[in-house]
């Protein structure tokens, strides 16, 4: 069965969430020029039902060889006539000879190998139910950390129409085929910070550090239902136009706390000393598909 693969060209919201964890930019914000890597890593879940009614599961993984194009996407979605990238090469998935007509697809794209999610041998993987698919997950490493962006799936809860987008309905005709649309995992943090003027002669930032949650096993259907005992840290050099107000922003798996909220820290370096805030980038509501954007603001209001 061919399979036909596309990725958001534009930085596009799928879904609305809170205003606090919002869903586009901030007003009057011109946006960043962002450069994302093409997927090379395909892990496509064909879930059929035998003459029982019981799941059977089929998998290519695979790394991508062909080309991608550019072009507005005409499927069936709510994103319809998007700009997307179409998968140019073949990808042909093993189907059982006898299948009922509805069936599932669960796809992950990535710029690089996701190790964790399952492969194994055929028998192995035939004898999975929908829910071990769903529940899927890969090994977080600093590696993976810094390709975060480039990864895409198809968020588990997205539904048109009360029903899974990826559910399948011609899957006991001659010549099915599926085409998907996959979407980011990871949600872009938004950074804001800004030193109060009254103080701004004895408050120079040298560096931020930025310390967020990361899972160390992350589920790749389902980016928002996350946990974290681990955090990644990274630096955010500052120069003369950044030291008392800036913006930056970093791709993270958006893991909430037991409140459903996002909270990150920033380190702040004055020279010599340092200051640590806790940053609450507001609430998530996970019975969304994702969070494609979330911002974090800090202001500094007394030297230290």
């Amino acid at each position: 069965m061919p399979v036909n693969l596309y990725i958001p060209a534009t930085d596009a919201s799928l879904v609305s969430t809170t205003t606090d964890a919002r869903a586009t930019r901030t007003y009057g914000d011109p946006g960043t020029y962002e450069k994302f890597k093409l997927p090379t890593w395909s892990y496509i879940y064909i879930i059929t039902k035998d003459k029982n009614g019981n799941d059977y599961v089929t998998l290519s993984s695979t790394q991508l060889k062909g080309t991608w194009k550019k072009e507005r996407y005409q499927g069936a979605l709510a994103t319809a006539n998007d700009s997307v990238y179409r998968y140019e090469g073949y990808i042909d998935v093993y189907l059982p000879d006898y299948r009922q007509p509805v069936g599932a697809v669960y796809a992950a794209l990535s710029a690089v190998e996701l190790p964790g999610l399952t492969k194994g041998n055929e028998s192995t993987v035939n004898a999975l139910k929908t829910a071990d698919i769903v529940d899927q997950q890969f090994t977080m490493s600093d590696d993976i950390q810094k390709e975060i962006q480039n990864i895409y799936s198809t968020p588990y809860n997205y539904k048109i129409n009360s029903t899974y987008y990826g559910t399948l309905n011609n899957m006991n005709t001659v010549n099915p085929s599926i085409n998907i649309v996959l979407y980011h995992i990871a949600s872009k943090l938004d950074i804001q910070w800004n030193v109060a003027t009254d103080i701004q002669s004895s408050v120079k930032l040298t560096n931020i550090t930025l310390k967020t949650p990361q899972p160390q096993k992350c589920f790749i259907f389902k980016p928002l239902e996350n946990t974290a005992t681990d955090t990644h840290s990274e630096s955010i050099q500052l120069d003369a136009g950044s030291q008392w107000y800036g913006r930056d922003y970093r791709y993270v798996i958006p893991v909430t706390d037991d409140n459903s909220h996002y909270k990150f820290s920033l380190t702040m370096s004055n020279n010599e000393s340092t200051k640590t805030n806790d940053i609450d980038a507001g609430s998530i509501d996970k019975s969304q598909p994702f969070v494609p954007w979330m911002l974090g603001t800090v202001t500094v209001k007394t030297s230290w």
